[in-house]
């Protein structure tokens, strides 16, 4: 085999020409272009992955965000129940109020109701018990029933000390007329005599004025000129009614 070195040299020579070429006008500016490509890929890679991390940062903060709103509505869930059930303790304590006042106002209204049925009641019995035995007693009294009380109401006199005399017949003042009142009236001879026995009792010089009170009943009463003593069943009767419609009220 026979080797054309001059040929082989030129063809050597044209290959290293070639590769100058190439690696001048193609290699470098195509490894140009792949770098900036990459440099570009690079740069959409780290913008990307900026923005997968700002993404993220976003989505966290949305996520506290919804996180603290689900907080504040459980709270103000929690706040709104709260004052719901305080106003509706507010509403049934104001209720249950109202209804032990109303409550209240009934009771008392039905006390006074019956306090005053009673009181009408205990007054209407007593009036009834009063009047039945005054129409008794008048008709079971006669004229020597005042002479009586008239004794009694003169020892009751002749007991009293000299001070209370002297307060009953008071200063004088030329005022030397008693009057002398009883149920029933006395007759004229009964008059006479206690005019006498009166005078010498309380001593004196005294004009005595006789009387009759059907509201004694039965009785006797002196006006002296500061006072007055009474001993009679019209009195009695009328502490009896006080004493009925007192022991009443009492139970």
């Amino acid at each position: 085999m026979h080797i054309d070195w001059w040929t082989l040299a030129l063809e050597a020579v044209n290959f290293l020409i070639l590769v100058w070429l190439l690696q001048r006008f193609l290699y470098k500016p195509v490894m140009g272009i792949v770098a900036r490509r990459r440099q570009d890929v690079d740069a959409t890679f780290a913008e990307a992955e900026d923005a997968r991390r700002e993404a993220e940062a976003e989505a966290m903060t949305y996520q506290e965000k919804i996180t603290a709103l689900d907080k504040e509505r459980l709270e103000m869930i929690r706040t709104v129940r709260a004052q719901i059930e305080e106003e509706r303790k507010k509403l049934l304590a104001g209720a249950r109020q109202e209804a032990d006042e109303l409550l209240s106002k009934q009771r008392q209204a039905i006390a006074a109701e019956r306090a005053g049925a009673l009181a009408e009641l205990r007054e209407g019995a007593a009036d009834l018990a009063v009047s039945l035995a005054r129409t008794l007693l008048r008709e079971a009294t006669t004229v020597s029933v005042a002479e009586t009380f008239l004794e009694r109401l003169r020892q009751r006199f002749l007991e009293l000390s000299d001070a209370e005399k002297a307060r009953l017949l008071g200063p004088a003042k030329g005022q030397t007329v008693l009057r002398v009142v009883t149920a029933p009236a006395l007759t004229d001879a009964q008059r006479r005599r206690w005019q006498e026995r009166l005078s010498e009792s309380i001593g004196g010089q005294w004009t005595i004025e006789f009387g009759a009170d059907e509201d004694l009943v039965a009785g006797a009463r002196i006006h002296f000129p500061a006072a007055s003593l009474e001993i009679s069943w019209g009195s009695a009767l009328k502490e009896a009614r006080k004493e009925l419609v007192g022991d009443e009220s009492a139970a």
